[in-house]
């Protein structure tokens, strides 16, 4: 059963907290959030809103301002908390409508889908995305962990998403056991994430649950939560080794060759389908399945309108992992 919303995570008080980080800024840019304990330790970014329909993030940062105010339990280094896209998060929380909100992920270019070349672009581009990477790039390269919120479309009980080596130490307590690996190598262009740290950081992010969801603002809270205590960042400890996960590792990625495509049905998350079986068609040619496996971050329905980018990514079978 879904969770009741506490009223600081409402649509009133995400707004209020919207409003805070968007007016904070860090070394002349704006919608950045940092709090610093004046002990040494790890500095964290903390990123929310790559897209600007993903609220998960919001509600975090309304978590560690009102319920568990951070300033005051922080033990040791630097939090930094960035709203990454500003005005696709204003559009989503003034959208009346579905369409509204869908429309409200990003402004020109998807921030996980960054041209390769967006650090060479000239500073006036006229793509907000891109002008907002070079400017969040002296931010993000003081990360020493990367820790990226996101939420889906679709049902969703979590996903852990990897980025290069999992880190077990670090996802301690996470309440996820599906960590999905590979993907940065099969995606077009650059996730945000590439760009954390000094290149070779741990960085991960988390799908929490359905956009919106109460119970994807609570996971999201509680991932964030425990990432801070295996840091040793504030008081308190997750939960001993040998908890299980299962690893579904990203071999492949569905795309439209044009519009008259669509898929055979809709493909929830972790649907299994066969090599060779028909997948997406436009009446006269079709698209199998290239492995058996399991789809990911598909549609809700079967078509969709922006055939710049991935239709659904293509899992290899779970392997199970144990973390110690």
């Amino acid at each position: 059963m879904e969770s009741k919303l506490a009223d600081y995570l409402k649509m009133e008080a995400l707004i209020r907290h919207f409003n805070f980080i968007k007016e904070s800024s860090y070394e002349d840019v704006s919608g950045i959030w940092k709090i610093e304990s004046g002990k040494h330790g790890p500095v964290l970014g903390v990123t929310i809103h790559t897209h600007g329909n993903e609220p998960s993030g919001l509600a975090v940062l309304a978590h560690f301002r009102e319920k568990f105010p951070l300033e005051q339990h922080l033990r040791n280094g630097v939090v930094i908390f960035v709203l990454n896209n500003i005005p696709a998060t204003g559009k989503f929380l003034v959208a009346g409508s579905d369409d509204e909100k869908k429309a409200s992920r990003f402004v020109d270019v998807n921030m996980n889908r960054l041209p390769n070349d967006v650090m060479k672009c000239g500073n006036d581009d006229p793509r907000y995305e891109v002008r907002r990477a070079q400017e969040l790039r002296s931010i993000w390269s003081q990360f020493d962990i990367g820790f990226d919120i996101h939420s889906t479309a679709q049902k969703s009980v979590g996903m852990i998403m990897n980025i290069g080596t999992v880190h077990p130490q670090l996802i301690r307590g996470f309440p996820i056991t599906d960590i999905i690996t590979n993907i940065e190598n099969i995606q077009i262009g650059k996730p945000a994430v590439f760009f954390y740290g000094n290149g070779s950081i741990p960085v991960m992010g988390i799908e929490a649950g359905c956009h919106g969801n109460p119970d994807a603002f609570m996971r999201a809270i509680d991932c964030t939560e425990a990432l801070l205590k295996n840091l040793n960042m504030i008081e308190g400890e997750t939960e001993a080794g040998g908890r299980e996960y299962n690893e579904y590792f990203v071999d492949g990625a569905l795309m439209f060759p044009d519009a008259s495509y669509s898929l055979v049905k809709p493909f929830p998350t972790y649907e299994m389908f066969t090599v060779g079986e028909r997948i997406a068609t436009n009446e006269k040619e079709d698209i199998l399945a290239p492995l058996t496996g399991h789809s990911i971050f598909a549609p809700p329905g079967t078509t969709v309108k922006n055939l710049d980018e991935e239709v659904m990514f293509y899992l290899k079978p779970p392997k199970i992992i144990t973390v110690e």
